[in-house]
């Protein structure tokens, strides 16, 4: 069978790739950014400001979802 799409399919993954290796790319930033700050506000700003540096909503929506993840759970300690 001769798929008529299969170029199409092969973006859509190629695009799927790319944004994966920006998410783990964005969270081993944001492990340095931890380890690195000196207080929540400061590790929040620096994340933001790194974030920013992407253009595509969609990544950049990942990326915003992935330092509220860490820091809304642990704000109340």
């Amino acid at each position: 069978m001769e798929w008529n799409k299969k170029e199409k399919y092969i973006q859509s993954l190629e695009n799927w790739i790319d944004c994966t290796y920006d998410e783990i790319d964005f969270a081993e930033k944001l492990i340095a950014f931890i380890e690195d700050s000196m207080s929540e506000n400061d590790f929040i700003e620096r994340a933001h400001k790194e974030a920013e540096r992407y253009h595509n909503t969609c990544i950049k929506d990942e990326l915003y979802s992935m330092i509220y993840s860490i820091v809304l759970p642990n704000s109340s300690n």
